[in-house]
C-alpha cells in the first residue's frame, strides 16, 4: 500500500519552520548587537570597565554565537530533510511505500527530540543570560505546532 506524498503541505511546513528559525536568528542577531554597542561605549573606564567589556565578549558574545550557529545548523538540516521528498517523485501524485512512511514518522519523532534538546540549552543559555540582560525568552511554541502537525498528518495518512 502506498501514500501520496503532498508537496503542498511539506512546502507549507516548510516555510513556517523556517521562519520561525530566521525570527530566533533575528534576535539572536539583536542580542549580539547589543553586546557590541555596551562594550563600545566610551563611558565605560578603568579596570573594572575593562573586566566588564571582556566578560561581555568572552562570554556572552561566544554565548550568543553559539546558539546562532545552533539554529543555523538545525535550519540547514531541516531543509536538506525537506528537500529529500521532493526527490522522491516530481510526480504530484507520487506515493510513498508503508516503510517509508514509518520511517518519516521515526524521522518526525527524531527531529523533536532534536529540537527540543537545542530549545532546552537554549533555554538554559536564556537563563543564565537573563541575570545580566534582558534577553527576552524565545518561544518555542511554533516548532512543537509544526512537529505535532506533521506527525498527527502522518499519522493520520497511515490510518
Amino acid at each position: 500500500m502506498g501514500f501520496q506524498v503532498k508537496y503542498e503541505e511539506i512546502t507549507s511546513i516548510r516555510e513556517l519552520i523556517l521562519a520561525q528559525l530566521d525570527r530566533w536568528i533575528e534576535q539572536i542577531d539583536a542580542v549580539r548587537s547589543s553586546i557590541v554597542e555596551i562594550a563600545a561605549m566610551s563611558e565605560m573606564h578603568g579596570e573594572a570597565a575593562e573586566h566588564v567589556r571582556s566578560y561581555m565578549w568572552d562570554y556572552h558574545m561566544n554565548l550568543a554565537n553559539m546558539i546562532k550557529d545552533t539554529i543555523e545548523t538545525y535550519r540547514s538540516s531541516f531543509i536538506l530533510y525537506t528537500d529529500w521528498y521532493y526527490n522522491i517523485d516530481s510526480d504530484q501524485m507520487a506515493e510513498m511505500s508503508q516503510d517509508s512512511m514509518e520511517g518519516l514518522e521515526e524521522n518526525i519523532q527524531g527531529a523533536r527530540s532534536d529540537f527540543d534538546a537545542v530549545a532546552e540549552e537554549v533555554a538554559d543559555i536564556e537563563r543564565e543570560l537573563s541575570a545580566y540582560l534582558d534577553v527576552g525568552r524565545f518561544s518555542t511554541t511554533c516548532m512543537e505546532s509544526c512537529f505535532d502537525n506533521a506527525l498527527a498528518g502522518v499519522q493520520n495518512v497511515r490510518t
